[in-house]
């Protein structure tokens, strides 16, 4: 459940985040050779690294930041497990 909220209000343990908070030393991306800022919105609809993943769970590789409102939460859920990111956030 922690996950879900934290992706849904943006505070979840995403580099930028953790970094607005002091916890890590930089808001980039280390999961692609973007370099850009990790952020929910990446992690879950843009980063490279997570395409395949994103692609089975979601039917598209790079999702459009307006399909964020109709995404089903169990494949949030799903595609949050299936990358491993977040993990230590499920409970």
């Amino acid at each position: 459940m922690r996950v879900l909220v934290g992706v849904l209000t943006g505070h979840a343990l995403v580099a930028s985040h953790l970094h607005k908070m002091g916890r890590t030393s930089s808001p980039i991306c280390q999961n692609c050779d973007e370099e850009v800022r990790e952020t929910v919105y990446h992690y879950l609809c843009q980063c490279p690294r997570f395409a395949s993943i994103r692609f089975c769970t979601f039917g598209r590789g790079r999702l459009p930041r307006e399909t964020l409102g109709s995404l089903e939460l169990k494949d949030i859920l799903s595609f949050c497990r299936q990358t491993g990111r977040l993990l230590g956030e499920i409970s």
